[in-house]
């Protein structure tokens, strides 16, 4: 494998970006779900860009003599085990208070955390948390956590905020709440204005059309 195994896979990462006029990436091994794409890249710093090192290619890839499917199965295995996903009440990730993850919680009978609370925040103990809702996995245990469809709310590329569904939710005051929370972010941060829905019986992650406020079911993200 030219390599891979001993100098590449355990450097893997993910990210995920807004797919919009990102034509110029088709080089690039990604995965795109609607809006969303889904990219790998190789940890190491770059001084140079003072950051970490570059998005890996198909070029590459073929070098690597590696598939598409396995690379990013190694980059899910590293970030489950480096930057795992940490779920929290907003009060506890105002606070960095990350051994508050309520996905590392047994369930009890008695509620330990507050399943009414207006938000909770998916991310992880580093940067780039958004990563986890493309993680059908990672939405499931959240669903069954919290005890309810989700909605899902794109703060950056760093967080995504999760509300459990319920009666009279009005999506287009959340989806206007997104759009101008966007415009507080840096651009490099910047996400998606879209708003989704989680269902935990379909597995399906969807984009909550704007045009028709009760309708749930939108563009199938993956099932």
């Amino acid at each position: 494998m030219n390599g891979y195994e001993e100098k590449i896979k355990d450097r893997l990462f993910l990210e995920v970006c807004n797919a919009a006029g990102r034509e110029e990436w088709d080089g690039l091994a990604h995965q795109q779900k609607e809006n969303l794409m889904l990219v790998c890249r190789l940890s190491g710093y770059d001084e140079k860009f003072q950051r970490d090192c570059g998005l890996v290619t198909r070029e590459q890839m073929e070098h690597w003599g590696i598939e598409e499917e396995v690379l990013f199965q190694d980059a899910w295995a590293n970030m489950f085990a480096k930057r795992p996903p940490v779920l929290m009440d907003f009060e506890d990730a105002y606070g960095h208070n990350y051994d508050q993850n309520i996905l590392a919680m047994e369930k009890k009978t008695e509620r330990i955390w507050r399943t009414d609370a207006d938000f909770y925040v998916l991310t992880n103990n580093m940067d780039h948390g958004a990563v986890y809702m493309m993680d059908e996995a990672t939405l499931q245990k959240s669903a069954e956590k919290l005890d309810g469809n989700l909605i899902v709310l794109p703060a950056s590329i760093h967080d995504v905020y999760l509300m459990v569904e319920r009666e009279g939710l009005d999506m287009e005051r959340l989806r206007d709440g997104v759009y101008g929370a966007n415009r507080a972010f840096p651009e490099t941060d910047y996400l998606s204005d879209e708003i989704y829905r989680y269902d935990r019986d379909t597995h399906r992650l969807s984009v909550i059309p704007g045009s028709v406020q009760e309708e749930q079911a939108g563009m199938v993200l993956y099932q």
